[in-house]
């Protein structure tokens, strides 16, 4: 008879209930925004949207809370502590983002579009600054 393994995750974590929680919820907001846009004011609308693109974290945050000090204090140690990731998979994190976008400015062009429109790219070289926020946006609404 073999020992029994456990699960390489605990039992009270649920991650359907995380799943379900936040696709509703990163879905409601997306589509709320987008939605509504031509009836709210612009700055509602990108608040809107930017909350869906918060809403994982959110709702791990409120399950981790919800489950006691210790669950929390392990969800911020695994959030935080860089080191439980290897290099590889901490290169494919903070590039995949990147990547793909280039991916898709590549076949634009490859099919006769601009890649990034021509009002854009003058506006970048004029002040290549501009790029921080964006890949600020990046880093935090992808990886993080």
């Amino acid at each position: 008879m073999s020992a029994r393994r456990s699960p390489p995750f605990s039992t009270e974590a649920q991650p359907w209930r995380f799943l379900a929680l936040t696709l509703g919820l990163t879905w409601l907001l997306g589509f709320s925004a987008v939605a509504l846009q031509g009836q709210l004011p612009p700055g509602v609308v990108v608040l809107l949207a930017y909350s869906g693109g918060l809403a994982p974290i959110a709702v791990a945050l409120a399950l981790a809370i919800r489950h006691g000090p210790s669950y929390a204090r392990d969800f911020w140690r695994r959030i935080i502590d860089w080191r439980r990731i290897g290099w590889r998979w901490l290169a494919v994190i903070l590039l995949f983002v990147p990547l793909k976008t280039a991916l898709a400015v590549l076949i634009d062009v490859a099919q006769g579009g601009w890649g990034i429109a021509p009002e854009e790219i003058s506006r970048l070289l004029a002040q290549p600054l501009l790029i921080v926020p964006t890949l600020l946006f990046w880093l935090f609404f992808g990886p993080v």
